[in-house]
């Protein structure tokens, strides 16, 4: 293992600390169980405190009035849904102790956001309606029969595209793949408004809880595992000077 990048790793440089957990080799099926983890971690408390919600009586109202003249773009229902999808990008570039990060940073957004939906209850300003949805009606249906109108703030939505596609963006060498990915995440994170799922401040609460989950989670996740892997390997290092020299005594 190269000085430099053990010294950066004990420093604190997630670079560095990428780079060391890449040589950590595991089947593509681990991170694929993994990434479902994670996606369960995020969701069950949503699901959970969006059906408590559902029997309350009190609800805020996080919008403007104005944002309800925005109008809602049918079509916009499949990068929305596309987000569901995103994890799988991660599979052929996250390492496998990088999606264990992943997953911690997941789980951690999820019980954070069914926390503060069950302190902040919200509802929706857009009224679900069927008007001129034509061929996008069973889509809409889908989406209202499982996702009631309550959790808003922040938008776990975003949260999830932010921490499925970020971390994946940060380590593409491709300038190319790099933009798409970008706008893959974009229109992910507007959908959830020209959907009428979600107001202004719940995209940029949402955003906001991703980051911090990738800064302070995901992050410092990947670096404590690469230095775990520095100080095993000093260890086994010593270990084996220290039989040299005894053998040699």
């Amino acid at each position: 293992m190269p000085n430099r990048h053990v010294s950066d790793a004990s420093s604190g440089s997630f670079k560095s600390a990428f780079q060391i957990i890449q040589t950590v080799k595991r089947p593509w099926e681990h991170s694929f169980c993994v990434l479902l983890l994670g996606i369960l971690g995020i969701g069950l408390p949503y699901l959970l405190s969006n059906w408590m919600n559902s029997t309350r009586e009190f609800h805020f109202a996080p919008y403007l009035d104005i944002e309800l003249q925005i109008p809602r773009i049918n079509w916009m229902i499949i990068p929305y849904v596309s987000a569901y999808l995103m994890g799988l990008a991660s599979l052929p570039v996250l390492p496998f102790l990088a999606q264990k990060a992943l997953t911690k940073a997941m789980i951690v957004a999820g019980i954070f956001g069914g926390i503060f939906f069950m302190i902040c209850p919200t509802e929706l300003g857009y009224l679900r309606n069927h008007d001129g949805l034509g061929a996008w009606l069973p889509f809409y249906q889908i989406l209202w029969s499982l996702d009631h109108p309550y959790n808003l703030t922040p938008s776990m939505h975003v949260t999830m595209a932010y921490l499925m596609m970020v971390p994946v963006i940060q380590v593409c060498q491709s300038r190319l793949t790099k933009w798409i990915l970008g706008l893959w995440l974009f229109s992910v994170c507007i959908s959830i408004i020209l959907v009428h799922q979600h107001h202004v401040i719940d995209f940029v609460t949402g955003f906001l809880l991703g980051w911090l989950c990738d800064i302070f989670i995901y992050r410092r996740a990947v670096i404590a595992y690469a230095s775990d892997m520095v100080w095993s390997a000093n260890v086994d290092s010593g270990n084996q000077r220290h039989d040299h020299d005894k053998d040699a005594a």
